[in-house]
């Protein structure tokens, strides 16, 4: 894998994104994203980490169209608009740094064009997740499944509010992964010998 290599990580809840992306990390010997951004983005901006906990991976309340590289068409961007270019911005400053490894937060689409980027999306049987959040949360499957359901359709509101993409949609990734096919394990490897064979220079 090429030293620079910034690996990205979406997923819909309950795929295992959160232990597949700390484990591959821990593998590669690089840093790991996921909430930590938020207190990174809250730092840099000044605004209240509480806000960036509240707005996590949630579309804003104002007409986005994509321009968190370029000028706002509102006069003045809501909260939700600039803890979301906080957060952009955060993704930005970290790859800049090095290889690593970020959960989500549409990083694959802010860094897209960047040099040894590898953009992965798990996803996973909707019923196997259930079972899986069912057993992390100690909730019912049928409670599970409704936790999902809501999870998923944040994630892709927000990812396409923010972006001019779909979430989830192959077209946009390097690879797609079924975690419902592989261990953890399997999936970590999975992701490092993709790593390491795109990174050949």
């Amino acid at each position: 894998m090429h030293p620079e290599t910034v690996i990205t990580i979406g997923r819909q809840f309950g795929a295992g994104g959160l232990e597949i992306g700390r484990k591959l990390a821990e593998a590669l010997g690089v840093p790991f994203y996921d909430r930590e951004l938020l207190a990174r983005a809250a730092q840099a901006s000044g605004l209240s980490e509480s806000l960036f906990e509240h707005h996590d991976e949630k579309p804003a309340d104002t007409p986005f169209f994509a321009t968190w590289a370029g000028p706002f068409h509102s006069p003045e961007p809501s909260i939700g608009q600039q803890v979301c270019l906080a957060q952009f911005q955060a993704i930005r400053d970290i790859a800049a740094k090095g290889a690593c490894v970020i959960v989500g937060r549409a990083a694959d689409f802010v860094l897209d064009g960047r040099a040894h980027l590898v953009r992965v999306f798990l996803h996973a049987p909707p019923a196997l997740r259930a079972a899986r959040v069912a057993e992390r949360q100690g909730v019912s499957e049928a409670e599970a499944r409704k936790l999902v359901r809501t999870a998923d359709r944040r994630r892709a509101a927000f990812y396409n509010y923010f972006t001019d993409r779909e979430w989830g949609d192959v077209g946009t990734y390097d690879l797609c992964l079924d975690t419902g096919r592989v261990p953890v394990d399997g999936a970590v490897a999975v992701i490092r010998a993709f790593a390491d064979a795109a990174g050949r220079d």
